[in-house]
């Protein structure tokens, strides 16, 4: 009968979309999972550090985006130090700042036991090498020294120290404040 047709076609349609369904499902896990390898791999090796910086750079991007100032990359290009690439990333204020054609070099971390002393000499280096006035060094929340955790932004004369999670937006007001 046509009633029985239609229900034999009903549940072949319902069989097709169960099939579907659970494929779907299958290619999600298959994906997820290869994700978490990826993670935890980069987190074993060097790559998590240049995940880090270039989080770090979009960030800032997007920021000095906002406020007319310029954010470029530097990490992979020599400075006025011959052979030396310190300063992942430098700002040039704009027309609109409180100080004009002002220059900010940015160091990112995501490195084990890396001390706040080590960091306050790099940033100075960075700072000759970039031709930046003031520094900003930003440690990654997982690897920061215990003093700078408690802190989350401290300021050393030219240089502020900052610690951010990538993962975490509640952390993005500490970045925003150590670029300000």
């Amino acid at each position: 009968s046509a009633l029985s047709r239609l229900r034999k076609e009903l549940f072949e349609i319902l069989e097709r979309h169960s099939r579907t369904n659970q494929d779907f499902q299958e290619a999600v896990k298959v994906t997820l999972g290869q994700m978490v390898a990826r993670k935890e791999e980069a987190a074993r090796s060097t790559r998590h550090g240049m995940a880090f910086e270039e989080a770090v750079s979009l960030f800032l991007a997007h920021e000095c985006g906002q406020s007319g100032d310029i954010s470029t990359p530097t990490g992979n290009v020599s400075g006025l130090i011959s052979h030396c690439k310190l300063g992942d990333c430098v700002i040039e204020l704009g027309p609109e700042s409180a100080a004009p054609d002002a220059r900010i070099v940015v160091e990112a971390k995501e490195k084990e036991n890396y001390r706040l002393s080590e960091a306050r000499q790099e940033i100075e280096t960075a700072r000759k090498n970039r031709d930046a006035q003031v520094g900003l060094f930003i440690y990654s929340q997982r690897t920061a020294p215990p003093e700078l955790v408690a802190a989350s932004v401290m300021r050393h004369g030219s240089d502020v120290f900052i610690t951010w999670d990538a993962e975490d937006p509640n952390s993005d007001l500490f970045l925003r404040t150590g670029l300000t």
